[in-house]
């Protein structure tokens, strides 16, 4: 089952947490290198914008304080 992180959800973050300068078809990402979560994910409005393939993935648990 996927884990995503509550950082991951809301893009909240701590200034320790790491994040890297990366490229979606060419374009500029930032990408935040979560432990928490178990698989990659994009931000939906990103996806859309470059045209990506979306899978919805239903069976996800949350990992973190609400």
């Amino acid at each position: 089952m996927p884990r995503i992180s509550l950082a991951a959800i809301t893009r909240i973050t701590q200034p320790q947490t790491p994040k890297l300068k990366g490229h979606i078809k060419k374009e500029n990402v930032i990408v935040l290198i979560d432990m928490r979560s178990t698989h990659n994910f994009v931000d939906v409005k990103v996806a859309k914008r470059l045209n990506l393939f979306v899978y919805l993935a239903t069976d996800i648990k949350y990992v973190g304080k609400w």
